[in-house]
């Protein structure tokens, strides 16, 4: 028998993780599988029991994508041990819920500049780090992570690694996005953290500062939808939609973004719907000049 336990403590040691992916696995874990499966032995978790924990977490009120997040820390944890020989299987079924959890809304030009000013009231860095993920489309935990070995001025370029999808990606650093590194290198030590806390650890979650300018700001004043409100990860969403309205081929977007498949990217199709209609034009145009 193979204790479930015994299988989180494998996951942990072995799988390549940000902090900020670390620290959020722990608190699912210590949270909400550990006291309902207790010691039990990954042989002895069915696929009803695993049906059970679902209906258990949705009855603690917990939203769809919360229960999705939870189930897959625990089939992550299982198929580890199984991938590593510890475990001989089978793997249980996990029947995740049906939702649509995308972010559509994303910031304004002018909605930008507010946000960003009323963090540089608050805190210079936060002001940075907010920018710095408007400018580059990366998530927080990447930015947490990012060294100043991970940058490159002379080419203009950020090396994000301790990604979600575990693959490095580079992105070209533009003009904002070089002021702000050029600000933050001074005074930082060769491989430092780029954002570090007054202690020079790493954050693990966005500071209370953003909600706070957020709220100052009155972004979120009368929009129920969690989909709607703007979080940190809005900067995500806005950096890429911004990019699409300008005429950036979906492919590119999601190379940026660092998306696994060009599925994720083409929610933000519905931005540039004349983008097809204006493609194929250009063969007409081929053929015109040819034909003069």
């Amino acid at each position: 028998m193979y204790p479930l336990t015994t299988a989180w403590t494998l996951y942990r040691e072995t799988k390549k993780l940000n902090t900020h992916s670390t620290t959020v696995d722990k608190n699912r874990w210590q949270k909400h599988i550990a006291p309902y499966f207790e010691e039990k032995p990954i042989e002895e978790i069915t696929s009803l029991e695993i049906t059970h924990f679902r209906m258990h977490l949705e009855r603690k009120g917990l939203s769809p994508q919360s229960v999705t997040n939870i189930l897959g820390l625990l089939r992550r944890v299982i198929k580890r041990a199984a991938k590593l020989e510890c475990y001989k299987g089978p793997i249980p079924f996990f029947e995740m819920p049906r939702f649509d959890n995308r972010r559509m809304r994303y910031l304004t030009s002018d909605e930008a500049h507010l946000l960003l000013e009323a963090l540089r009231e608050r805190s210079e860095q936060w002001h940075d780090i907010a920018s710095f993920a408007l400018y580059t489309g990366m998530r927080a935990g990447e930015i947490f992570g990012l060294t100043t070995s991970h940058l490159n001025l002379k080419t203009g370029h950020v090396l994000v690694t301790g990604t979600k999808t575990g693959k490095d990606r580079i992105i070209p650093l533009n003009t904002l996005a070089r002021n702000t590194v050029e600000r933050c290198l001074k005074g930082r030590p060769n491989g430092g953290l780029l954002f570090p806390r007054q202690d020079n650890k790493s954050y693990r979650l966005v500071s209370p500062v953003f909600a706070k300018a957020v709220k100052a700001c009155r972004l979120n004043d009368g929009i129920s939808d969690r989909r709607n409100r703007i979080v940190f990860h809005s900067l995500r969403h806005t950096f890429a939609s911004w990019l699409v309205q300008a005429g950036t081929p979906l492919l590119v977007v999601g190379q940026l973004l660092g998306h696994s498949n060009l599925q994720m990217t083409m929610r933000y199709a519905h931005l540039a719907p004349d983008q097809g209609a204006l493609a194929v034009e250009y063969i007409c145009e081929i053929l015109s000049s040819r034909a003069a």
